[in-house]
């Protein structure tokens, strides 16, 4: 049974600043000449967290992980700026009702408005994440500026459908560009916030790829067969050719 690797702390940790508005918090752990995989945590906005680490075998790779722009240390904490210029591509009526009527709560000028909104948007993800609910995940989510981040950079990317077009992901000629790329895909039989379709139908237009069903698993990466199977792709790259 493959385990998580031991909890390790960075050899290297800094900010890298990205426009005239954001700076990126970012660290680096394992080995510092290991070949280089970079993380990226989900959410969007859940920033990264200690046992993010844990994914990677430390003495081959060296292990690069950053919270997104307005996530976790990253500053300013849930800022949405520089984001704008996206919103005019997507078409209103393509947007659901319950996305926007958050999005309103969620950019509200009055901070209370907008932390109840958070909380509440939070609670219901912590609480759906996993098959076995994790009281541990829904007490995060009353944490104010854990809550405030995490909601409004989700709510952002949800109403804006990813600044992509619907099935963009599945086209041939888009995939075509990536086949070549080992790909695994860990999915959880119960997950209810990307549900096993989009992982079958990825792997049905990729079919390069590998899809590997976690049985009694929900969305999170943490959940135990979901966590060891995860390490099992990290590990099996490894063996990969590298240039």
């Amino acid at each position: 049974m493959t385990q998580a690797y031991p909890l390790i702390e960075p050899y290297s940790t800094g900010e890298l600043k990205v426009s005239d508005v954001h700076t990126l918090y970012y660290e680096q752990c394992g080995n510092p000449n290991g070949k280089p995989v970079v993380f990226l945590h989900g959410g969007p906005g859940g920033g990264i967290s200690d046992t993010d680490r844990c994914f990677f075998d430390p003495e081959f790779y060296r292990i690069i992980l950053f919270d997104q722009r307005g996530s976790g240390k990253s500053t300013p904490s849930a800022d949405l700026t520089e984001n704008e210029e996206y919103l005019a591509p997507v078409p209103e009526n393509e947007r659901d009702d319950m996305v926007k009527a958050y999005h309103k709560l969620l950019n509200s000028e009055n901070d209370d408005v907008r932390v109840q909104a958070a909380k509440a948007w939070s609670k219901w993800e912590m609480a759906t994440s996993k098959l076995i609910v994790d009281p541990a995940d829904v007490a995060k989510a009353a944490e104010d500026d854990w809550a405030n981040a995490f909601a409004r950079i989700e709510n952002h990317f949800f109403i804006n459908e990813g600044w992509m077009e619907q099935g963009q992901l599945l086209k041939k000629e888009n995939v075509d560009i990536i086949k070549h790329i080992p790909c695994i895909i860990v999915q959880g039989r119960y997950d209810i916030i990307c549900p096993f379709k989009t992982a079958w139908d990825l792997h049905k237009n990729w079919p390069e790829s590998q899809l590997r069903v976690v049985p009694n698993a929900g969305h999170s990466s943490r959940e135990k067969k979901t966590l060891e199977l995860l390490v099992e792709a990290t590990d099996e790259f490894r063996r990969l050719t590298w240039e």
